[in-house]
């Protein structure tokens, strides 16, 4: 899977594969007998579940193409084949910028100055309308 989404990236575009091998799973060799402990390691799998995605590509742009026959789909078309298990595609449109969250902090705490800001002006003056009275 790395080699066919590699080829067709480059060495400069990124890319993720959010799932890695992490369980190990032993087997002992053919012709041993029972017991005598736990076996070898004989490859690692993972355990990954429905809906989850597989690669990610961030910098190409879902607006690039309508179509699956554009070459990023037939790219990851080959990259899914490699899989014994039944994949789709889905692309993320995000339409706010990323920083975002750094954005709305900053309003927030602009926003709550002002209010406390207001909130004691709007005292000094209503104590001021209370003497003059």
């Amino acid at each position: 899977m790395k080699q066919i989404i590699r080829k067709y990236l480059g060495k400069k575009k990124e890319y993720f594969i959010n799932v890695h091998a992490t369980y190990s799973v032993t087997k002992k060799p053919d012709g041993t007998k029972m017991g005598q402990g736990k076996g070898l390691i004989d490859y690692f799998v993972a355990r990954v579940p429905s809906g989850k995605a597989i690669f990610h590509i961030p910098t190409i742009s879902p607006f690039a193409s309508l179509g699956f026959d554009d070459s990023v789909y037939k790219v990851l078309k080959k990259a899914a084949a490699k899989v014994a298990i039944p994949c789709i595609f889905r692309s993320q449109n995000n339409i706010f910028k990323v920083n975002n969250i750094k954005y709305i902090s900053q309003n927030k705490v602009k926003n709550d100055q002002m209010k406390q800001f207001n909130q004691y002006r709007n005292k000094l003056f209503k104590r001021g309308d209370d003497q003059s009275s």
